[in-house]
């Protein structure tokens, strides 16, 4: 099984994921095995649901020796107790909704997003949805909801000499200092953002879900080992008429509330592992600055926002 560089740590994999880096094996962070029977029988305890693509959904609930993923077209995902160890129970040819390039753009989707989360909270490790770029050695993070920009806006730094740390998975080490971890350097947006943006944009392609894809960056702007995180932007956006960048600071409990909320499985959780997570915002709230940002949502003011950062974060 080869072993893939991804979110801070190496994956060992029986399925092959084009979109990221081979690396020598090594002793892997995550094994993840793949099994063409039903799933067994374990006692369940729902923790959440959240959609996915759709109608389809997926739901989380935690076993005796760990938690298991459960969606609608791709399978289900048994993660143990550690997090080190997931087993992915794929189902049979008629139950799939999907032709075959599309159910397995799915998977990987699914296992690099919120598989891999939940195995990294098993962990220990805070996973917030979203992107982030390195400036000046430090880590800046962008989170918002989808279709809010933080890929462009992402990429775009990049592009003017920014790092990119990683494409909508932010892993987290929760400490004194905090610090990022290297997520997924493959980047996704939607066709307007790749018509706009043409610095790069012909190492993008079609992908099977309407976005397009990039796993080509420059290797000298691709982030490999942790970055103390310096910021948090909370992205807000702004209707035309308004000024290119608004900054709102926020006071630390509406802080940690917004982070908890942009928490990658936040949906997922809740009883006593929303409790953790709470823990886990409120420190992190008291640590790194976390503003709102407010982004005009216009293409022409994307440079000037670029410059502004870039000059602010690496002063």
């Amino acid at each position: 099984m080869p072993d893939y560089r991804v979110l801070g740590g190496s994956l060992r994999s029986e399925i092959e994921f084009p979109e990221l880096p081979q690396v020598d094996p090594v002793a892997p962070t995550w094994v993840l095995e793949v099994s063409d029977a039903p799933p067994p029988h374990l006692d369940l305890q729902f923790m959440g649901s959240d959609s996915v693509r759709g109608e389809f959904e997926v739901r989380h609930f935690r076993t005796a020796t760990g938690s298991r993923l459960v969606y609608r077209d791709t399978g289900t995902f048994d993660i143990s107790e550690g997090g080190s160890r997931i087993r992915w129970h794929r189902p049979s040819d008629s139950e799939r909704p999907w032709n075959p390039a599309q159910f397995l753009e799915a998977a990987r989707i699914d296992i690099i997003g919120r598989v891999m989360a939940a195995a990294m909270h098993n962990q220990g490790i805070y996973c917030l949805h979203g992107s982030a770029v390195r400036i000046a050695g430090k880590a800046v993070g962008f989170l918002a909801p989808k279709f809010y920009g933080k890929s462009t806006l992402a990429f775009a730094l990049v592009s003017a000499g920014a790092g990119l740390i990683t494409d909508d998975t932010l892993p987290v080490e929760i400490g004194t200092p905090c610090y990022a971890r290297p997520g997924v350097h493959s980047v996704r947006m939607w066709e307007d953002s790749i018509h706009q943006l043409q610095s790069g944009a012909g190492s993008f392609e079609l992908g099977a879900f309407g976005k397009f894809k990039s796993s080509a960056l420059a290797e000298d702007r691709l982030v490999y080992d942790r970055s103390p995180l310096d910021t948090l932007y909370l992205l807000l956006p702004v209707q035309g008429g308004a000024e290119a960048i608004q900054y709102a600071p926020t006071e630390p409990t509406a802080a940690a509330i917004a982070l908890v909320q942009h928490a990658k499985i936040g949906p997922l959780l809740r009883d006593s592992e929303a409790g953790r997570m709470l823990e886990w915002a409120t420190a992190l709230s008291q640590a790194v600055r976390v503003s709102f940002l407010g982004i005009a949502r216009d293409f022409s003011s994307l440079p000037a926002v670029v410059d502004h950062l870039m000059r602010m974060h690496e002063a």
